[in-house]
Formats: structure tokens, C-alpha cells, sequence
């Protein structure tokens, strides 16, 4: 609390200023979450080098920039045996998220606490890639694009893609297909039980006359 100085005056109290300090800069080292940038990517162990995009407030005043945060896990979609991923390129923006206690042993050290004490430290972050100040999306379309590329969903059972198409694997279609440009197929065709390449044809005779249909 203040003293009255003799003036009337309220004047600081020393011990109250050093607590006040006291939990500023105590507060000021709790880190929960902030935007960043990405400055390195390891896709083979999927962590990154980021840098937080804001600016570190002593107590005493001072703005500091952050250090470079090195190690942080990118989080990719997981769950049993499937994954979405995503190409993470230098320059990309993220929210860079601070874990309440030390990451070390959940990054494989062991399966026990570790006991270490520091708490929403720097170095015990994960990383969320996609983060940005102002983007464009679709209001209604569900879309995976990479460049050029993209497959779009539309909420009226349709799917658009935008690019060549590769599958390695069997193919049913239970509707009508359509094609607008040439078909080259290095296997046979089967339609209705004929081959095209094997088939024959019956009532073959010289001139203009026709054959039979295939068989």
C-alpha cells in the first residue's frame, strides 16, 4: 500500500512495487499461445524451426523480440491408420501453442514424468500450420488444393477436380460415364460379357454386305 507523505500525498510503496514487479514478471513468463512463422521444416520427423510473430514485454518495460523456437512438433491429422498431410513450406503461418508442463518425455525421452518444474515454457510448444491473418475460402465447398490441383465437394453430391488423375486400383461406377476426350486402354474391354479384343463375328461373307453382331 501507499504511505501520506506530509504534503498529503500518496507516495510508493517500495514493497508493494517490488510484488507488483514481482508478478508482472512472473506473469510475463507465462506463455499460452501466439501466432508465428515457420522458418525450417523436417518432413521426416515433421518438426519445425518457427518464430513467434510478437514481441516479448518486461516488466521493466522492454520490448524483446522472441528467440527462434527449435524442435516443434506440426500437428498433422492422425487417428489409427489413417493421416491426412500437407506440404510445409519456410514462410508459412501457424499458431504456435505452449504445453503447461515439459514436453520432454511425451518427445520420447521415456514414459515418465520427468519432474522437470518449468511450466508454459518456450522450448515445450507444438505447432498448428494453416494460421493466417486474412484468407479466402469457399462458403460452401469442402476443397483440398495445392497449387493448381484441387478436388472440391460440393454440398449437392457433386465432386469437381481440377487436374490429372492417377489410381492404382479397381474402379466401380454404378451411374452413366461420360467422356468428352479419347479413351486408350491397354487391357481388354468387356461390355455386356463381350470382349472387344477377343470377340468374333458371325454371317462373314465377301462384298458389301454386314457381319453379325459380336459375340
Amino acid at each position: 500500500m501507499n504511505s501520506i507523505s506530509s504534503a498529503g500525498k500518496a507516495s510508493p510503496n517500495p514493497s508493494v512495487e517490488a510484488i507488483d514487479k514481482a508478478m508482472k514478471q512472473r506473469i510475463g513468463e507465462i506463455r499460452t499461445g501466439m501466432p508465428g512463422e515457420i522458418i525450417s521444416f523436417d518432413a521426416g520427423t515433421c518438426m519445425a524451426t518457427v518464430k513467434p510473430s510478437l514481441q516479448y514485454h518486461t516488466a521493466d518495460g522492454d520490448i524483446l523480440d522472441y528467440p527462434l523456437i527449435i524442435g516443434v512438433p506440426v500437428f498433422m491429422p492422425h487417428a489409427g491408420n489413417a493421416q491426412i498431410t500437407y506440404p510445409v513450406k519456410v514462410g508459412d503461418s501457424c499458431w504456435i501453442a505452449f504445453a503447461e508442463r515439459s514436453l520432454d518425455e511425451w518427445l520420447g525421452k521415456s514414459d515418465s514424468d520427468n519432474h522437470d518444474p518449468r511450466q508454459y515454457d518456450l522450448t515445450d510448444a507444438v505447432c498448428f500450420v494453416g494460421m493466417r491473418k486474412v484468407q479466402s475460402i469457399s462458403a460452401d465447398n469442402v476443397e483440398i488444393i495445392n497449387g493448381p490441383t484441387s478436388i472440391s465437394l460440393t454440398p449437392d453430391q457433386k465432386i469437381n477436380i481440377v487436374g490429372d488423375v492417377n489410381i492404382k486400383g479397381n474402379i466401380t461406377c454404378s451411374g452413366t460415364s461420360k467422356m468428352s476426350g479419347n479413351i486408350t486402354c491397354d487391357g481388354d474391354v468387356i461390355a455386356s460379357g463381350i470382349s472387344l479384343t477377343d470377340h468374333t463375328h458371325g454371317g462373314v461373307e465377301t462384298g458389301g454386305g454386314n457381319t453379325s453382331g459380336p459375340q
